[in-house]
C-alpha cells in the first residue's frame, strides 16, 4: 500500500485527535481515534491553516461528546462549518464568470451549454446532489460514460466524435479548477476521466476551381444573395485576409490603411487572452471590393454587421450556403465512432484557404502567424495543408515579398511601435514626419 504523502503532524490537546496538511493536494486532514482506539480521519476541505484549526476545534467537540445525542448535534454543526463553501448547481456559472475566465465569447458559451447539459444530466441521474462541491470521481466517470454512449435515436446511437467528447470534458476540467480553490474541491475529478484518443477533425481548404466558383458566384448579379456587396466584400476579408467570420462582420474603417496597404485589428477570439494583433497585406481582390463602398459608416460592412448582432446564424448560414453550391459539398461521415455527418467545409474553410495559398507562394509560419494574429504552433496543426504541386490561386502575389530589413535600432524600434498603432495614430504621425521633411 503506498505511503500517503503528508506533512509532519500537527499534534493538539490530548485526546483531541491532529491535523494533517496532504503535500500533493495542500487540504488540511483532521484524524483522531475513537474509544475503541480505531482510527478516523475527516477532509477539512481547505487548504488555509487557520481555517482547518477551527474546523477541528469544532470536530474535537464532537469526538468528545459525552452522549449520542450529543454527537449528532455537534455532528450537524460539523458538516455547517465544512460545507460552508458548498456551492449550489445555480450559482456555479455565475462563480465561474466571477473567477475572471480568460477565454473568448465564443468558448464562454460553449462553456455554459456543456455546463447545463451536465446540470440537467444529474437533475435525471442524480437528483440527489444539489451542490459542485459533492461532484466525485464516480459520479464524473457516470456522466462521461454517459457522453461517450451518445443520444438515443430512432436508428441507434448518435455517437460524438473523440473531439467532442474531449472539448465537454475539457470545459467541466477548466470550470471546476476555476473554482477548486475557493471552494475548498480536493481533487479535480473531471482530471481523471481520460481523453479519449481520435484525431481532431479541421475543415478543408477550397481548391483554386472552388474559389473561383465562389468569386462569380458571389460578383455575378444572378441570384438572390442578402446585402450582396457586404456579402461580396464580406467573402473576400474571409478569402483574401484569413478573418474568422465573426471579425471579418465587425471590421471597421479605422482598421484600414490604405497609404500602407495594411489591415490591422485584434482577433474577437484572442483579444481576451494573448491580445495578440493580426496584421495582413491588403490584397487587390479585397483592395478592388472596398474602393466601392462609402466610408460614412464606421463598419465596412454596417447591413450585416446589424443583421449579425441581431442573428448571427443567419449571416452564418448564407455564407455557408454559397461555399456549399461552390464546393458542390456534401455531408461527410467522419469515423466509425461518430454517427454524425459532418460537412467537409465550412465558413472556416476560407481562412484556412487563406493559409494555405500564402504557404504554397512562400510565406513561413511565423509570418502566417502575425497575419492571423495567432500562434505558430496553430497554424501549422490547423490551418496549413499545401500541396505544392498545385498551382496557387490568384489573388495572393506579393503576400509573401520579403519587408526591407531594419538595421538601426532607433528606426526598428520605431517600427515596432507603428504596427502596434491604430489607424488614426498612424495618420497622425505621418502627418507630423511630412511636416519635418518639409
Amino acid at each position: 500500500m503506498a505511503k500517503m504523502r503528508h506533512t509532519k503532524k500537527r499534534r493538539r490537546a490530548k485526546g483531541a485527535g491532529c491535523i494533517i496538511k496532504d503535500k500533493k493536494s495542500g487540504m488540511y486532514y483532521y484524524y483522531w481515534h475513537d474509544t475503541n482506539g480505531k482510527q478516523h480521519k475527516k477532509s477539512l476541505r481547505t487548504k488555509n491553516e487557520q481555517e482547518a484549526q477551527a474546523h477541528a476545534n469544532a470536530l474535537t467537540k464532537a469526538v468528545k461528546a459525552e452522549d449520542q445525542k450529543e454527537v449528532l448535534l455537534q455532528s450537524a454543526k460539523i458538516r455547517k462549518i465544512i460545507h460552508e463553501k458548498d456551492l449550489p448547481l445555480a450559482d456555479v456559472w455565475s462563480a465561474f464568470i466571477k473567477s475572471n475566465p480568460t477565454a473568448g465569447e465564443g468558448t464562454l458559451k460553449n462553456y455554459k451549454r456543456m455546463l447545463d447539459e451536465f446540470i440537467f444530466w444529474l437533475s435525471s441521474e442524480r437528483p440527489s446532489i444539489n451542490s459542485f462541491t459533492q461532484i466525485d470521481l464516480e459520479l464524473a466517470i457516470a456522466y462521461m460514460e454517459n457522453i461517450w454512449q451518445g443520444k438515443k435515436s430512432d436508428s441507434g446511437y448518435i455517437k460524438p466524435s473523440a473531439n467532442t467528447y474531449n472539448y465537454k470534458r475539457g470545459a467541466l476540467v477548466t470550470i471546476t479548477k476555476a473554482l477548486q480553490n475557493k471552494y475548498g474541491i480536493e481533487t479535480n475529478c473531471w482530471l481523471k476521466t481520460g481523453r479519449k484518443e481520435g484525431v481532431q477533425q479541421k475543415r478543408l481548404p477550397l481548391n483554386r476551381k472552388q474559389v473561383s466558383d465562389l468569386l462569380k458566384l458571389v460578383d455575378s448579379p444572378k441570384g438572390v444573395i442578402p446585402y450582396r456587396a457586404e456579402m461580396a466584400c464580406l467573402v473576400k476579408f474571409c478569402l483574401f485576409a484569413g478573418m474568422r467570420l465573426i471579425d471579418a462582420v465587425n471590421v471597421k474603417w479605422e482598421n484600414i490603411n490604405f497609404e500602407t496597404g495594411y489591415l490591422t485589428y485584434t482577433p474577437e477570439k484572442t483579444k481576451r487572452t494573448s491580445g495578440a494583433i493580426a496584421k495582413v497585406l491588403i490584397l487587390p481582390p479585397l483592395y478592388n471590393a472596398l474602393s466601392s463602398f462609402d466610408d460614412s459608416n464606421e463598419y465596412i460592412l454596417p447591413q450585416v454587421q446589424a443583421h449579425y448582432a441581431r442573428n448571427p446564424d443567419y449571416v452564418k448560414k448564407t455564407l455557408l450556403s454559397l461555399i456549399i453550391q461552390a464546393t458542390g459539398d456534401k455531408r461527410n461521415k467522419t469515423n466509425a465512432q461518430s454517427s454524425v455527418k459532418r460537412r467537409l467545409y465550412g465558413t472556416h474553410s476560407l481562412r484556412g484557404t487563406f493559409a494555405t495559398e500564402c504557404a504554397k507562394v512562400g510565406c513561413h509560419s511565423n509570418k502566417l502567424a502575425r497575419m492571423l494574429g495567432d500562434t505558430i504552433k496553430t497554424i501549422d496543426r490547423f490551418y496549413v495543408d499545401a500541396d505544392l504541386t498545385t498551382k496557387p490561386v490568384p489573388g495572393y502575389t506579393g503576400i509573401a515579398e520579403p519587408q526591407k530589413q531594419i538595421t538601426d535600432p532607433e528606426r526598428a524600434e520605431l517600427q515596432i511601435l507603428i504596427d502596434n498603432m491604430q489607424s488614426k495614430q498612424i495618420t497622425k504621425l505621418l502627418k507630423t514626419a511630412r511636416d519635418i521633411n518639409n
